[in-house]
């Protein structure tokens, strides 16, 4: 592994946890086959959200909404779990984006400000805090028929490389968002284990090498 200073370290095996651009770039200098690859066929999921905090919510009745004929989405997340003081409020609000879209920031803000009026209305009055994520990644890759769904996405193993795994949102099999994440870097350390670490635990000698990281 190569650092950006450009100190080196020696590994028997390596695991990158990253999204699909950033692995690529991180080898061979973004040029590797598989990689690139990988990339150019990820369709990532992108979202705008606006959080709120509050100190007390306006409309306990109304704790999540899922429109079906708009991509949006409002969770009071605080109502399931310790996330605001006591009667205090988080709510999560997003508005899925298409892949491309180009989008004013500021209109999609008062998108998702009019859902919170129309679900929690006088939330203004109660804020404590908020934030609007213009444009954030939901998750790196989305899940797509005609590849074969869960079963075609990447890795963990990096296809002419050996000893090199990805562990991510976008690899492996099983899951989906942080499961998926779990999952697959509980494969590639099986997988990586399994290489280096035999039944016996002796030490296997590689004749193979690479070189991971920025230069």
């Amino acid at each position: 592994m190569r650092l950006a200073n450009g100190e080196l370290f020696p590994a028997e095996a390596v695991i990158v946890a990253t999204g699909p651009e950033e692995a690529s770039a991180l080898l061979d200098g973004g040029e590797h086959a598989a990689l690139r690859r990988w990339v150019q066929e990820a369709v990532p999921a992108r979202v705008a959200c606006l959080d709120v905090a509050l100190r007390s919510l306006p409309e306990p009745k109304h704790l999540g909404v899922l429109s079906l004929d708009q991509p949006l989405y409002m969770v009071v997340h605080s109502a399931s779990a310790r996330l605001a003081p006591e009667n205090g409020a988080l709510i999560h609000t997003i508005k899925y984006l298409k892949p491309g879209e180009r989008y004013d920031p500021q209109a999609v803000e008062h998108e998702l400000e009019s859902l919170l009026n129309r679900f929690q209305p006088g939330w203004q009055r109660e804020v404590s805090e908020q934030q609007f994520l213009p444009h954030m990644n939901a998750t790196n890759a989305i899940v797509q028929a005609h590849s074969g769904g869960l079963t075609g996405r990447p890795g963990p193993e990096v296809p002419g490389i050996r000893n090199l795994y990805m562990a991510g949102d976008w690899v492996g099999s099983a899951g989906q968002l942080a499961s998926a994440s779990l999952a697959s870097a509980r494969l590639a350390a099986q997988l990586a284990c399994k290489q280096i670490l035999p039944p016996k635990q002796t030490a296997v000698e590689s004749d193979y090498s690479f070189t991971i990281g920025t230069r």
